[in-house]
């Protein structure tokens, strides 16, 4: 998803989320930014307002694993665990 602009990534979550049967897991590995931050990009760094929008199709965020890139550590980046309800 953070190689696609925010215009058009509401469309993309519900392209994703509908791809999963209930049981369903869904990997995330992305960078990270806070909602009000400045996008600049590419990549476009992912919201948490953004991937709270899984939670309308039925999913659940299960895990959530941040780490750190050596060459960028000041850039926020997680693995998220989602199942499908």
């Amino acid at each position: 998803m953070q190689a696609l602009p925010i215009t058009i990534r509401k469309e993309v979550i519900e392209a994703i989320a509908t791809l999963l049967k209930p049981g369903g897991t869904l990997l995330i590995v992305t960078r990270l930014r806070d909602t009000e931050d400045t996008i600049d990009g590419p990549p476009w760094p992912v919201s948490e307002a953004e991937l709270s929008q899984f939670s309308e199709y039925g999913y659940q965020e299960i895990n959530r694993i941040p780490y750190i890139d050596t060459n960028n550590p000041s850039v926020k980046q997680a693995l998220i665990e989602y199942q499908r309800n």
